[in-house]
């Protein structure tokens, strides 16, 4: 049987084992950052399912100091890396890799990830941004409403990409800058990753004139931030070198971007073609009726065959693309995080 702290972990987890029949393998648990994460580690922990017995993922809980025999979460990364012990065999964490490979002393466990077999991590800033790897983006669509979208998402993401790029390696510099402390308290304030994302949000979606909107964008931000691409012009390109040798080229810098951030933009995408199918599949459903009364009946039946029942189109994308995570073949990242998933040791 797994070890289980009692300070990492809820008891019934611990109890729920002792009702199944023994075995020679071990259990796994897998603590991770948030309730969303659940969802795709489960998902990449397929691959051992045959090396442990059982594999549990949960967010981590801690007594809670206010109330006596009762536990509450403690999400997100920081608490993963600095209150869980007992790493093993039996007991791993699994976080996003965020900047901590390329950000220098960004965290004070930066350097733990990479080297810590204990500790899984994303290839690329988040989860989101394996989840959405371009080929497979539209397939979360076809989840939901059962119609193939004529979009070409792969060209989408290399387009979006290379528009955001300076300013993406703009706020890298200014994340190397943080961790350093050489960046002045006024552009500490006007450039961040959580700025940036309000930034992406501006960054409006359409199907056909993507020249429109990346236009409107790029002025948008080179108002906004274009004294400082003047200012940290070297770093910007220094950075763009190093990125070349480690691989990474302006055509997918999305690997890069802020999980969050990206998801903001393709589920924009996402929400926005699946509408555009389910109405013509409406429209579609009542033009076949012979009888135009019962319109609103097939109409709300067809809403029921996707599962949406009270929900609108974008509550289910959502729904979809949080609990049912789509992995890409030809993502290499998910092969190097298998590859960690096979170090954890014996």
């Amino acid at each position: 049987m797994t070890r289980l702290s009692d300070a990492n972990t809820s008891r019934e987890i611990g109890l729920s084992r002792y009702f199944r029949s023994w075995t020679e393998k071990k259990d796994l648990l897998v603590l991770v950052e948030g309730d969303e994460d659940v969802f795709f580690w489960k998902k990449v922990l397929e691959h051992a399912k045959d090396k442990y017995a059982r594999i549990d993922v949960h967010t981590l809980k801690l007594p809670d100091v206010d109330a006596e025999d009762t536990e509450v979460d403690r999400k997100g990364k920081r608490a993963l890396m600095e209150n869980v012990s007992d790493l093993g065999p039996s007991k791993v964490v699994a976080v996003d890799m965020d900047y901590d490979e390329l950000v220098n002393g960004y965290h004070s466990y930066s350097t733990r990830i990479g080297t810590d077999p204990c500790v899984l991590h994303t290839i690329y800033y988040s989860m989101e941004n394996h989840k959405l790897y371009p080929d497979v983006i539209k397939d979360y669509i076809v989840q939901a409403v059962k119609e193939t979208p004529s979009f070409d998402f792969e060209i989408r993401m290399e387009d979006f990409s290379r528009t955001i790029a300076p300013y993406l390696l703009l706020v890298i510099v200014g994340e190397r800058k943080r961790a350093d402390n050489t960046l002045t308290e006024e552009i500490q304030r006007r450039l961040s990753i959580k700025g940036f994302r309000a930034d992406i949000a501006e960054f409006k979606f359409c199907k056909d004139n993507y020249i429109s909107d990346s236009t409107n964008w790029t002025k948008y931000m080179n108002d906004k931030y274009g004294d400082l691409m003047v200012c940290f012009q070297k770093e910007i390109q220094d950075l763009k070198d190093e990125l070349a040798v480690k691989g990474y080229m302006e055509n997918d810098y999305w690997k890069l971007l802020q999980g969050h951030s990206l998801a903001g933009y393709m589920l924009r995408a996402i929400d926005c073609l699946a509408a555009e199918i389910e109405k013509c599949k409406e429209k579609d459903i009542v033009n076949k009726l012979s009888d135009k009364k019962y319109s609103y009946k097939a109409i709300i039946d067809y809403r029921k065959g996707l599962g949406m029942n009270t929900l609108s189109i974008r509550d289910l994308m959502t729904y979809v693309f949080v609990e049912k995570p789509l992995l890409s073949d030809n993502d290499s990242g998910i092969d190097l995080i298998y590859q960690q998933i096979d170090g954890i040791p014996d």
